[in-house]
């Protein structure tokens, strides 16, 4: 049930990418996105770009990333809005995009609590924002503006059927699996794998390490 064939078309790297891109697909699917809508995904990590990717594939009209330094100037370069955390108020910034409305749909893909709180308040009335990151601690939600601006809140996870749904995007090049992956290692320096992946000043979003 967990096991898919790779396509011909596609290589060893590119299949080590599928497993996020079809948890950014489900994301976005969860997230209920409709023609025309505006996204804002917080987080620039792989997820984040690859929901990014799925927003379009969904017909977002816009679709704006939240994150900062090199990951989030990989987004740029992907062709997305971008809002820079570390220059101010985030939530701000989106509102100002969007003309003070916000935003109709959020991808929480960070799991930070301040970025799932967040990911609400960028929501115009009636909003929907689908959550992927996992918190390692508790988080408090504004539950009087869910009720009162009717916001819909919905949890996300990794899901097999997702895997199969998502192989012709990525063959199409629809889903950017390859701009993912930021740096290779040989198996024996799998130490320097790990330490360059937690180093975000590296830029890295996925590291293969091949035996």
């Amino acid at each position: 049930k967990t096991i898919f064939p790779l396509p011909d078309g596609l290589g060893f790297d590119e299949g080590a990418v599928i497993d996020p891109a079809s948890i950014a697909l489900h994301v976005a699917n969860r997230g209920g996105i409709a023609p025309g809508d505006t996204v804002a995904i917080t987080g620039a990590g792989a997820i984040g770009l690859l929901g990014a990717d799925a927003a379009r594939i969904r017909g977002a009209g816009r679709v704006i990333v939240v994150g900062r330094g090199q990951r989030l100037a990989k987004a740029a370069a992907l062709g997305f809005e971008t809002v820079n955390t570390a220059a101010g108020d985030p939530v701000g910034a989106v509102r100002a995009l969007t003309g003070g409305l916000g935003a109709d749909v959020t991808l929480e893909c960070t799991g930070v609590p301040e970025a799932v709180e967040w990911a609400l308040e960028m929501l115009r009335r009636g909003g929907r924002c689908a959550a992927v990151g996992i918190p390692t601690v508790g988080v408090e939600i504004a539950m009087q503006r869910l009720v009162l601006d009717e916001l819909e809140l919905v949890g996300c996870r990794a899901t097999a059927g997702e895997m199969r749904r998502v192989m012709p995007f990525v063959e199409q090049g629809t889903m950017r699996v390859r701009e993912m992956i930021t740096h290779h290692f040989p198996l024996r320096d799998y130490p320097a794998a790990l330490a360059t992946f937690n180093d975000r000043a590296s830029g890295a979003i996925k590291i293969i390490v091949r035996p």
